[in-house]
């Protein structure tokens, strides 16, 4: 089964092996859409036995397609369901309000800088993030432009806060040009 995402199977590989890499034992996967990220981050998590937890608004969220029941469905699918405690929830919420301390989260809720910036300012702790975005491209995507959204490179380097793009990509799709890419948080 193929999950329908922007991310491509290199981004997929690269969570899976970061999870390899740091052995978490609780991850938080925000912004989830189809299922992409949560998928390889829970097989990963499998292998070094770690907790993956799937946060998003699902069909609150006003330019999101899919509910909660057709993600559930698609990790079902591809047997992963079982190893992942799905939330409805808006991110800062739930980080606020839960007990857990994530020591690995991947961020992708149409990230721009104050995003990112929020998601720091809700985590007490400094846990390993991926993120999407960090390329010059992906700063000036159409919507970051026409919804006059903070750049992310500007506003990490406004707070001092250091990143690696670890992977980026282009691609054209009904006429528009997309930047997919993921960054790493360097504490």
């Amino acid at each position: 089964m193929k999950i329908d995402s922007s991310y491509t199977e290199q981004v997929g590989k690269i969570l899976f092996d970061k999870v390899i890499q740091y052995k978490p034992e609780f991850i938080c996967d925000i912004g989830v859409l189809n299922g992409f990220s949560t998928y390889y981050l829970t097989k990963a998590a499998k292998i070094v036995n770690a907790k993956v937890f799937a946060v998003d608004l699902f069909e609150d969220y006003e330019f999101n397609k899919i509910t909660i029941l057709d993600f559930k469905q698609n990790m079902k699918n591809l047997n992963v369901l079982n190893n992942i405690e799905v939330i409805k929830s808006d991110y800062e919420i739930f980080l606020n309000e839960t007990e857990i301390i994530f020591d690995f989260i991947h961020f992708d809720v149409s990230n721009d800088g104050e995003k990112i910036i929020n998601l720091i300012n809700s985590i007490p702790n400094k846990p390993k993030i991926l993120f999407e975005g960090g390329s010059i491209d992906r700063d000036n995507q159409d919507w970051m432009i026409k919804y006059n959204k903070q750049k992310i490179i500007e506003t990490l380097n406004e707070n001092k806060i250091s990143f690696d793009v670890l992977f980026e990509t282009k691609y054209k799709k009904n006429g528009r040009e997309f930047y997919p890419c993921i960054s790493e948080i360097c504490w």
